[in-house]
């Protein structure tokens, strides 16, 4: 249970400083302590590694498409 309520103030100490920092109302560095940044920081790689293969598989489809587009046009011609 301490766990959750460990991961709700996180959440709650994240989300008052991304709507604090565009107004500009409040500093949001007072209220996010190094902890948060740290899994935060954490999971933003994860995610960033998450997205490379989805990013390598979209390359993938591109290339494939535009091969795919020129064996079209060529046998269209002939």
């Amino acid at each position: 249970m301490e766990q959750y309520n460990d991961a709700v103030q996180r959440a709650a100490r994240l989300s008052a400083a991304r709507e604090s920092f565009p107004t500009g109302k409040k500093n949001p560095v007072n209220v996010v302590i190094l902890e948060d940044l740290m899994i935060y920081t954490r999971w933003l790689v994860c995610h960033l590694h998450s997205l490379k293969g989805i990013h390598n598989f979209l390359q993938v489809r591109r290339a494939l498409f535009e091969k795919w587009s020129i064996i079209m046009e060529y046998l269209s011609l002939g």
